[in-house]
């Protein structure tokens, strides 16, 4: 799957053929495990959704507490999101994608994407809540679920590269 993705990142054309399938003795010695074998596959965007449901938490909470202490919402937004930010980069970079070194500028690079992110979840949040008069939350949740899309794919096309140069580049 790696492979897969690795060859669309770097637009390497593929070839489709068929093949023969051949089954000796009922495929007896087949060690296909449908559900070891998707989670496998699965498995970086399932560390990812973890990781985020923790860290989203932890800005959820942070965010809900500091806009009950009559802070305002930009500021709560920034504030939650820096807060969770550290957690989130130690998980992703240790965890979700596992790569090593390059920690000075794939903080550097997460915390513009972070900066980034964060603006654009308070502007609208803001927006939300002032012109449709939805509560804070409830817009946070909406804007937030959206751009964690984005970020996977900034994340693990920009940020932490595996097998290459941070500048995405083979040695």
């Amino acid at each position: 799957m790696n492979m897969l993705i690795e060859a669309s990142e770097k637009n390497i054309a593929l070839e489709e053929f068929p093949i023969s399938t051949i089954y000796i003795e009922d495929n007896a010695s087949s060690h296909f495990n449908p559900v070891m074998d998707s989670f496998k596959i699965y498995q970086t965007i399932l560390k990812y959704s973890f990781s985020s449901l923790l860290t989203t938490v932890i800005d959820f909470v942070l965010f809900s507490i500091l806009i009950g202490s009559g802070m305002k919402i930009i500021s709560a937004t920034y504030l939650s999101r820096m807060c969770s930010m550290i957690v989130n980069f130690a998980i992703n970079k240790k965890i979700v994608f596992g790569v090593q070194g390059g920690l000075g500028r794939q903080f550097l690079k997460y915390g513009i994407l972070v900066a980034v992110s964060g603006t654009v979840s308070a502007l609208m949040v803001q927006a939300m809540a002032g012109y449709l008069r939805m509560p804070p939350l409830l817009c946070k949740a909406v804007v937030d679920t959206l751009l964690y899309f984005l970020n996977y794919y900034v994340q693990r096309t920009f940020i932490f590269i595996r097998g290459g140069r941070e500048d995405g580049h083979e040695r």
